[in-house]
């Protein structure tokens, strides 16, 4: 479970069981600019999940990768409607179009990836504290 907690700035505390880390608004928006916004927080976690993903499943198949690079970009950001993001997958290796096909499809695999690319239901209660 992830906890996040605000008092008077922007700056929000997000702590998991092990980890914390901050979110905060760019400065032309009230913040102070201290860490990634929601959108780059989310952003992060498909890029993130899935150079995770690619690197267990090259461990896997031995194939030889020295970097993955992986840009997550969200268009249409202004609109509430037609949300889509984009992935561009950069790999350093000696792989032939097939083991870059392959790449590709296991990318598609990510878990975040799959949770964005389907309809979320969002459950939401308010209680005292």
């Amino acid at each position: 479970m992830i906890k996040a907690t605000i008092t008077d700035s922007f700056i929000a505390k997000i702590k998991s069981t092990n980890h914390h880390m901050i979110a905060d608004e760019p400065s032309d928006l009230g913040g102070n600019d201290k860490g990634m916004n929601p959108q780059e927080i989310l952003e992060s976690s498909l890029a993130s999940c899935t150079t995770i993903t690619l690197r267990m499943y090259l461990k896997r198949k031995n194939w030889d990768v020295k970097q993955i690079l992986v840009y997550v970009d969200t268009l249409n950001e202004k609109s509430t409607t037609d949300l889509s993001m984009h992935k561009t997958i950069e790999v350093d290796g000696a792989l032939d179009q097939k083991q870059l096909d392959r790449l590709l499809y296991i990318a598609g695999r990510c878990p975040i990836h799959k949770i964005l690319e389907k309809s979320l239901s969002i459950e939401s209660e308010i209680r005292f504290i």
